[in-house]
Parts: C-alpha cells; structure tokens; sequence
C-alpha cells in the first residue's frame, strides 16, 4: 500500500510539475522588442496578399517568422479576449492582413479610424485565408504620441 501511495503521489507531483511549466510557456507574455527589431521587409498589405495568393509556398520561405512594416488601410479594428487586432485591407474583399497589436499600443489604437493610412510592423506568423502578424506596433509617428 506505502508503494502505491508513493508512486502515486510522484505521478501526481510530476504532472503538477509538467502542467506548471506548460501553463508558464503559453501565458509568459512576449518580450519581443518590435520597436527596436531590424525591419527585414517593408510592403503594402494589398502587396504581401497577393504574394501568399500567387504562391504561397514561396510566399512562406519569404515572410514566415520576419520582422515586417505594412502599410496598408484599416479595414475593421476589433477587441476580442483583452486584445486589439487592426485589419489591414488585402488585394481582394475576402483577404486581409491581420495585425495583432501589443498591448502598450491599446491608447495609440483608440484614435485610430476606419479608412486610414497606416503602418505596423510585427512578425508574420503564416496565412490560411489572411495573413497573421504578432507582436505588431504602429509606426506612423501622428498616430504613435
């Protein structure tokens, strides 16, 4: 019976143990510094869409996990799960360039408005139907005080 209680409480400790560090690498918040990354690529978003439209497999090896400023204009901005996410405008109706936002962007996106001019720059992260960017920041200066 000590054996079973032993190994049972191991069992327990390891999962406690396994589950604590999964749980700590899914919610640590980002410490990519944006800002100060080196701009691999700059393009406009109706650009980048068509890339991954023409070719998506050449468009992967080109974009996936590089630090990129887009310029494009905002098609919807939204705050879902204490998140903002600004959609830029694609080549198409049915495309768009999802952006994302760091969370010390949130007063900056407040004065944002639909139709605008913008840039941002944040890591793309792949595309199914739109392109996905992380960790994005607004770099037009009027928009960023």
């Amino acid at each position: 019976m000590k054996k079973i209680s032993k190994f049972l409480l191991a069992t327990v400790a390891v999962f406690v143990l396994v589950f604590s560090m999964l749980y700590f690498y899914i919610t640590r918040e980002n410490n990519v510094n944006i800002a100060a990354a080196h701009t691999e690529i700059q393009i406009s978003s109706e650009s980048l869409i068509s890339s991954f439209l023409n070719n998506e497999s050449s468009a992967n090896s080109e974009y996936i996990e590089k630090t990129i400023e887009i310029a494009g204009v905002i098609k919807d901005i939204t705050f879902l799960n204490n998140r903002y996410t600004v959609l830029l405008q694609g080549e198409t109706d049915f495309s768009c360039v999802i952006c994302d936002m760091q969370s010390n962007q949130y007063k900056s996106i407040k004065k944002l408005e639909l139709g605008q001019n913008i840039v941002l720059k944040g890591i793309c992260k792949g595309f199914l139907m739109d392109a996905i960017f992380l960790d994005c920041i607004i770099l037009n200066p009027k928009d960023n005080e």
